[in-house]
């Protein structure tokens, strides 16, 4: 089998709270697993408005996720808060909650809707109401402050997000799944492993300088000797972070990784695959963090189905296993000195691997380089 081409410190970056565990987190896991110095890095989620901005704590009939909507439904119905909730709501909107067969599309909007009333209305808070319920720093700190109608709507909603992590608004949700998924491996901010970036979701491609500058401070805080950066598919955030990371670590060993896109896909042609049959199960418990996101990229079946196409694709031949799983990368960057590379002082020393070298079966089975 082909020894690893990751070594040193690894850094993973993601546009999104997912990318990278869906990306390549059986290959993170992996060296997590063997105590090497790993990192992950995401640039969003911060929202698009501003924090200032009340509306954009409202309610929309988008927050509530459909695979989510019984446990909700569950969770209005039993609890201190939720007494007092139900007595604001309406009768038809009592009445939607307890009916497993009330039009779906219907009982969003009158959620929303009511829900956005109670948000600018008064403030929720009172300990009884919230006996039990663990309130994030974040919360905390709006309650120490003077409450004027956006403060009031954004505090609201976050007690509400701290009571059910349905309710909780989209950016800071996500980084909360984020960060429970990076402690599967042991990773967090305080220990200086996990990195949030603070940029508007979707607008990536907008802010290419502060992106070179968000790189290089990764570079100097965590001093990676391999980076994980996104392929260059049609997704502009995935965009962003393939062009601005090539520029920003051309000096260490880069490799480009594949998330699934949307038909019609962009070609992937990797020229190198990571096994990762022994951190699969690591990689299934990451995904599963992201509750919020849709199963067809985080489910488990998805997960173990990808990463078996992709063992099957490069090492089936080789070693056969129905239990085989396996992450594909382009490598991109490559620092001299390794695997047999020239010196970094000779004449000779390359600094880069074309797009086309590939590696071939030999007819005795063995694996070599080839093309470049």
């Amino acid at each position: 089998m082909l020894k690893s081409l990751v070594f040193g410190r690894v850094l993973f970056i993601g546009a999104h709270c997912d990318d990278i565990e869906i990306g390549c987190g059986g290959t993170a896991a992996t060296f997590a697993r063997k105590k090497k110095p790993v990192a992950f890095a995401i640039a969003t989620p911060e929202d698009s408005q501003l924090i200032d901005n009340g509306a954009s704590f409202m309610f929309s009939t988008n927050d509530f996720k459909d695979k989510e909507l019984p446990s909700l439904r569950t969770k209005l119905t039993n609890t201190s808060l939720s007494e007092w909730l139900l007595g604001k709501f309406s009768n038809a909107l009592r009445k939607q909650l307890v009916n497993a067969k009330a039009d779906i599309s219907s009982l969003k909007a009158n959620l929303a809707n009511e829900l956005n009333a109670i948000l600018s209305s008064e403030q929720i808070y009172t300990n009884e109401r919230f006996a039990g319920t663990q309130l994030r720093a974040e919360t905390q700190s709006l309650m120490s402050k003077p409450v004027g109608h956006s403060a009031l709507l954004r505090l609201n909603r976050f007690l509400l997000g701290d009571a059910y992590i349905e309710l909780m608004r989209y950016p800071e949700r996500r980084r909360i799944e984020a960060t429970k998924s990076a402690q599967v491996l042991g990773l967090s901010e305080a220990d200086g492993t996990l990195f949030f970036g603070s940029f508007p979701d979707g607008e990536l491609d907008l802010r290419y300088k502060e992106l070179r500058d968000w790189f290089k401070y990764l570079d100097t805080h965590f001093k990676p000797d391999s980076v994980f950066l996104h392929r260059n598919d049609d997704h502009t955030d995935h965009q962003a972070i393939h062009k601005v990371g090539i520029g920003v670590f051309q000096t260490k060993n880069v490799f480009f990784y594949y998330i699934p896109r949307p038909s019609p896909e962009t070609p992937f042609d990797s020229n190198y695959a990571e096994i990762v049959s022994g951190s699969i199960q690591d990689k299934v418990k990451m995904c599963a963090c992201h509750e919020s996101q849709p199963d067809d990229y985080v489910h488990e079946d998805t997960i173990l189905t990808n990463a078996h196409y992709w063992y099957l694709r490069w090492y089936a031949r080789l070693k056969p296993d129905k239990n085989g799983y396996a992450e594909p990368f382009i490598i991109r960057g490559w620092r001299p000195g390794y695997y047999g590379e020239p010196s970094r002082y000779s004449d000779s020393a390359e600094t880069s691997i074309k797009y086309g070298l590939r590696v071939v079966r030999e007819p005795d089975g063995t694996f070599t380089w080839e093309g470049g």
